[in-house]
């Protein structure tokens, strides 16, 4: 036990407050405290209504929920790269390992590794729904790895309520988790999906083996996405971007409980991620993404 831990043990001690996991404790006492506000803004003609953000190798990549492409863009906001083959309202994620991008649009699963010289992207599938689901929009995407290590996606569909679960190496849908609510961003950690419903206001976790319910985080307005980096939870709402423990105990909040359109305000937040020791907010609704130290 490092000395830290000691120093912080000896003070909970004496307020008789040992009650508390104390391996919470010290995420709570160690987490990076981002300041409340926005140290920049990135805002060009072509974030319109930016609903996927992704950060990976000083670039930059946004899915717009209007118009059918994906751009990366440098960290200055300049743009680099545009693609164009896919329909509206995609979502993206990556396996950092493998360097592997995915992308969902509509009805497709779209890869591309980031290694290629040649601009080339690899239809996985096509995924029909059932016409009563139609238009069922895919919200939420998440790259992961089954127990015996192949490769796997889960995407939130949320017009049927359940979340795919697609093997990769075959293009094939393995299983279809039964969530309920109306699904949007997912994020993985060890045996559980945690599920933004944004009908009910909670993070819904379920086991990623069968969807059985776990638990579920209250406290939203209308939660869009959620992000796990540092055994930190990144939840972006309606208004504002929240901070937990695994343990659903909030350490941060970025935003207030309104909309609005000035610095530090959000209007729908629809993505998030860590770049550069920043963090990025895909403020969907004021067309923009700004950026917290």
């Amino acid at each position: 036990m490092g000395k830290r831990t000691q120093s912080l043990l000896k003070i909970l001690s004496e307020i008789n407050f040992l009650c508390r996991d104390i391996d919470v404790l010290i995420i709570e006492y160690d987490v990076k405290e981002w300041s409340n506000s926005a140290c920049d803004t990135l805002r060009t003609e072509n974030f319109i209504q930016p609903i996927g953000i992704l950060c990976y190798d000083k670039h930059i990549y946004v899915c717009s929920d209007v118009y059918p492409h994906l751009i990366c863009y440098n960290k200055n906001g300049q743009k680099v790269k545009e693609y164009n083959n896919f329909s509206t309202g995609c979502s993206i994620d990556m396996d950092e390992d493998k360097k592997l991008l995915y992308v969902v649009d509509r009805c497709h699963v779209w890869r591309k590794s980031l290694e290629d010289i040649v601009e080339h992207w690899e239809r996985l599938c096509i995924i029909i729904l059932p016409k009563e689901a139609w238009p069922g929009i895919w919200r939420g995407i998440k790259v992961d790895q089954n127990e015996k290590g192949k490769e796997v996606l889960y995407i939130s569909v949320n017009l049927t309520k359940q979340i795919f679960l697609l093997d990769m190496s075959e293009g094939i849908i393995l299983k279809k988790l039964n969530v309920g609510g109306y699904p949007r961003g997912i994020t993985v950690r060890q045996s559980h999906l945690y599920v933004c419903d944004i009908i009910n206001n909670h993070v819904q976790i379920v086991e990623k083996k069968n969807g059985n319910f776990v638990n579920q985080w209250k406290g939203f307005f209308g939660p869009r996405c959620i992000y796990f980096h540092d055994e930190v939870f990144f939840v972006g709402d309606a208004f504002s971007v929240q901070l937990f423990t695994k343990d659903n105990i909030c350490i941060q909040q970025l935003g207030f409980r309104h909309a609005g359109y000035k610095m530090n305000e959000f209007d729908a937040v629809y993505g998030l991620c860590i770049f550069d020791n920043r963090l990025y907010v895909a403020d969907c609704k004021n067309n923009r993404i700004q950026i917290f130290n």
